[in-house]
């Protein structure tokens, strides 16, 4: 499941809960307000649980299995290069790889994370990590406590 299908959803259902609110729109009286709002906020509860689980359901399956064994061949496709580079990148040391016997065997996780720690603009961070790093790198002088 992609993100564009989640936000499809829960465009989708939010618009039919608008539609649902408007089609009772004339029906509801001041007195029938608090009914109202509880039964949308329950909606809305409802919508957010359900996109968890969406999202939950979209992080395992990205997380599933990907220390899958590759051949040389099969890294190269993997990661669009050609062969005569992945073999001098591991002769280098810069791809993460192993020779059991003859041939290498590279792994896609590996290959994955050494792709992401050479990228030129790395991912931005979060809200809760760029506070975390901003925290950590700013060290604050210890105030002079006179006695």
């Amino acid at each position: 499941m992609t993100g564009v299908s989640i936000t499809s959803f829960a465009k989708f259902a939010a618009s039919n809960l608008i539609l649902t609110f408007m089609l009772m729109a004339d029906s509801i009286t001041f007195n029938d307000l608090p009914t109202v709002v509880a039964r949308l906020r329950d909606e809305v509860a409802s919508m957010k649980q359900t996109q968890l689980e969406l999202l939950q359901l979209m992080r395992e399956s990205m997380k599933k299995d990907k220390h899958i064994p590759m051949s040389i061949e099969d890294a190269a496709n993997y990661l669009k290069i050609p062969k005569s580079t992945i073999y001098e990148k591991l002769a280098g040391g810069d791809i993460p790889g192993c020779k059991p016997a003859k041939g290498w065997v590279l792994y896609q996780d590996e290959l994955d994370m050494w792709v992401e720690a050479s990228r030129v603009n790395p991912v931005p961070l979060t809200q809760e990590e760029m506070n975390a790093s901003i925290l950590a790198s700013h060290r604050r002088k210890p105030k002079n406590v006179r006695v």
